[in-house]
């Protein structure tokens, strides 16, 4: 996903992760007091209503 100049394309990267735009993503994934707490401002927390999956693609690594 690279423009003609070479640099990265955001329009590409965008349509092809178009979940990434959701502005109702995480809400999928953690409770609001979950993101809300102390400890997801300032670490890593497990999402608590569901699994964080991993998208592949054919052909990709």
């Amino acid at each position: 996903m690279r423009a003609e100049s070479g640099q990265p394309d955001f329009a590409a990267f965008a349509a092809h992760h178009p979940d990434l735009l959701d502005k109702d993503l995480l809400a999928r994934f953690y409770r609001p007091a979950t993101l809300a707490s102390d400890e997801a401002r300032a670490a890593w927390v497990e999402p608590d209503l569901a699994l964080l999956g991993l998208r592949t693609d054919a052909g990709r690594a």
